[in-house]
């Protein structure tokens, strides 16, 4: 590609660049035909020139086009557009997951996000399409707080480019040979996650090590109250061997909300999808797929109110999570009517008590 500013592609009117790789150019555009913001993504007109590369360019989008979930980012339309390959993509105005780290506000709707992301991945994998480009960028937000997975790896592309930085998110295998697979996914949404919740960038950004070198993620090492159980599981999804990893996102998704349910750390995340730590432990959502997202909200961040911080002091970590996920109007009813049936009882045992020692 050249230096020379591009005014259009196609009849889209390019408004500014969002972002420039080895493997691409990203704009921000405005639709020819309703003016709508929308996402042109350019390919080096190089590898049009590839031979071969078209009719697997155009196969392999046409794959990823079929996607129907309502976290993955769709695609709008795809061509050889000026002797580029394009793909055109809605504008998400809720930025990226990478911006929120950079922000010290990734933490805010973490669990609306996560919920969204991984029966994402689920359903691709069911799908047959393994997303081979997992990191913080590719994780998306509209104005109500949704989150969206983008930018499935497209192999046509990748089997013409070395490496980038974009590699600390890639598991060894991928890195070393180019081999993707479930568990790749795994490692790579598990060094996400770890990033998401630390704020961190994985300790292993700066290059490919070697497995005598690796050393899984801890979670504890940067929060100490963060549980055991959770720590463990993105210890497991970033294991150096792919057998040693999760053996599905199903499976990983299911450790990580089991984990969830019951860390002290997570507690004060309250999620407006109030349910979503016992729909995936239920596995009822995780059968059908019929999850169909929600949740984000304002994009202000949670607060504990004083009554929570008194349950998790008070009651401890198990009633306290009851509180969050069932809501403090249907307790607080329970515990006044338990509050009356306490003194009904004990007035009625202190009337007989006295009726016995006064004559």
């Amino acid at each position: 590609m050249n230096n020379t500013p591009l005014k259009f592609v196609g009849k889209y009117q390019i408004i500014k660049q969002i972002s420039r790789t080895p493997q691409a150019l990203t704009f921000l555009s405005k639709s020819p035909i309703t003016n709508a913001p929308a996402v042109i993504k350019l390919y080096p007109n190089k590898l049009a020139q590839t031979q071969g590369f078209m009719k697997q360019f155009l196969s392999e989008m046409s794959h990823i086009k079929e996607l129907e979930h309502p976290n993955i980012l769709p695609i709008n339309h795809y061509e050889l557009t000026d002797k580029f390959p394009s793909i055109d993509m809605p504008y998400m105005a809720g930025g990226n997951l990478e911006k929120r780290i950079q922000a010290n506000t990734n933490l805010v709707h973490f669990k609306d996000a996560i919920n969204q992301i991984f029966p994402a991945l689920i359903y691709a994998h069911r799908q047959g399409m393994i997303h081979g480009n997992i990191k913080p960028t590719n994780i998306l937000f509209d104005q109500k707080g949704n989150s969206y997975l983008s930018d499935f790896q497209l192999r046509c592309v990748v089997q013409h480019h070395e490496a980038t930085n974009d590699s600390l998110w890639m598991s060894p295998e991928q890195i070393h040979s180019g081999k993707t697979s479930q568990a790749s996914d795994v490692y790579s949404l598990g060094m996400v996650i770890f990033a998401w919740i630390t704020g961190q960038m994985p300790p292993y950004w700066d290059s490919p090590v070697s497995e005598h070198d690796y050393e899984p993620l801890s979670l504890k090492r940067y929060i100490s109250n963060v549980s055991v159980g959770m720590d463990e599981v993105i210890r497991q999804a970033t294991e150096y061997h792919p057998s040693e990893r999760y053996a599905s996102m199903k499976s990983f998704s299911q450790a990580f909300f089991d984990a969830l349910r019951t860390d002290k750390f997570f507690l004060g995340m309250v999620s407006s999808v109030k349910s979503d730590v016992t729909e995936f432990s239920g596995d009822s959502k995780l059968d059908d797929m019929s999850y169909s997202g929600g949740g984000g909200g304002g994009g202000k961040p949670y607060r504990r109110s004083l009554l929570e911080y008194l349950t998790i002091f008070t009651l401890g970590g198990p009633i306290a999570s009851l509180f969050s996920m069932m809501g403090y109007v249907p307790l607080l009813i329970i515990a006044v009517i338990f509050l009356i049936g306490v003194i009904i009882v004990g007035g009625g045992i202190l009337a007989v008590w006295i009726s016995e020692i006064i004559p």
